[in-house]
Order: C-alpha cells, then structure tokens, then sequence
C-alpha cells in the first residue's frame, strides 16, 4: 500500500507541475490565460495527494509526520487546502504565483520518500534513460541557443524583454521535464 501511496504522490506533483508552469508564464508574460487549467490540474493534484496521504496512514496506523517527507507532504498539503480555499472565498488568483512552485517544490520532495523498486524490464529501463539523457541535452541546447540569440538581438528594450521571456520557457520547459522523468520513475 504505501507504494501506492507514493505513486499518487509523484502523480500529484506532475499536476502541480502545471501551476509551477503557470507561475513562470505569469511572471515572464504578464498574463494569466494559462490559470483555470493550472488552477483544475491544482485541484486534482490535492485530491491525490490527499489519497496518498490516506493510504500512507492506513498502512502505518498513524498520520506520517514522523520524518521529514512525511512532514513536508502534509504540510504541502495544507497549504494547498489553505490555498484553495483562499482562492474559492476571496478569489486571490495572485497567491497562485507564489504558492504553485512552493507546493510542488514540496510534494516532489515528499514524493522521493523511498525509491520506486527495480525495474521489470531492462529494454524498458535502458529506453527510459535514453529519452531521460535526450531531454537534459535538448534543455542545454535550447540554453545555448538562448544565449546565443540574446547575444545576436539588436531589438529594442521593449521587444528583447518578450523574447526573453519566450526563450526562458523554451529553456526551462525541457530542463523541467527530466527532473520530473526522474522524480516521478527513477530507479
């Protein structure tokens, strides 16, 4: 049961990699078209992770804040209960911004309690990695390719700032992506 409980937890954090998502569009675009489908993914993600959090109680017979993980995941997920409830009475979608990356920094942390078992296949695993490896190299050359585009731009103030904020999306969207592979599948 509690690797049931875990794997509900690495799902919760996928989801809330949506609102950290959301958050770094907010802060580079100004813009929050992107937040009822963050604020839906943010939803489903406390209702599993309040799974995981039921199920890792059954299985230890008492609510698990006993080490760090068990206490870093109810406490992530009080804040989300908090945050949700802030936003359904006040309608404060500004906190989002903040309280995204927070609670899915935390869930992810909660999330690598115990490692996932051994994989069953090996052709499984050695394809995993290989997709792992090509999604940190993409991340490192759209990040060169940044680089290299911001120090080729002759544009003015106003539009280098748009263009930097699209380029830091492309850059951190496939650095973002292994970590959550490995968070969420690693050996």
């Amino acid at each position: 049961m509690a690797d049931s409980s875990i794997f509900w937890l690495r799902v919760a954090a996928a989801l809330y990699a949506m609102g950290l998502l959301h958050s770094m569009l907010a802060i580079l675009k100004r813009r929050n078209d992107f937040y009822g489908f963050a604020l839906g993914m943010f939803r489903v993600g406390v209702v599993l992770q309040g799974v995981a959090l039921v199920e890792l109680a059954m299985a230890e017979g008492r609510l698990p804040v006993e080490n760090f993980y068990g206490s870093i995941n109810v406490c992530a997920f009080l804040i989300a209960l908090v945050f949700l409830f802030v936003d359904w009475r006040y309608h404060f979608a500004s906190t989002s911004i903040a309280l995204f990356p927070l609670v899915f920094l935390m869930t992810l942390v909660a999330g690598m309690r115990q490692p996932v078992s051994a994989w069953s296949d090996v052709r499984v695993r050695d394809a995993w990695l290989i997709v792992h490896i090509v999604l940190v190299l993409a991340g490192y050359a759209a990040l060169l390719l940044t680089a290299v585009r911001l120090v080729r731009n002759d544009s003015g103030p106003s539009t280098k700032r748009s263009s930097v904020a699209e380029m830091l999306i492309v850059v951190v969207a496939p650095l973002v992506a292994p970590l959550l592979n490995e968070a969420v599948l690693a050996e």
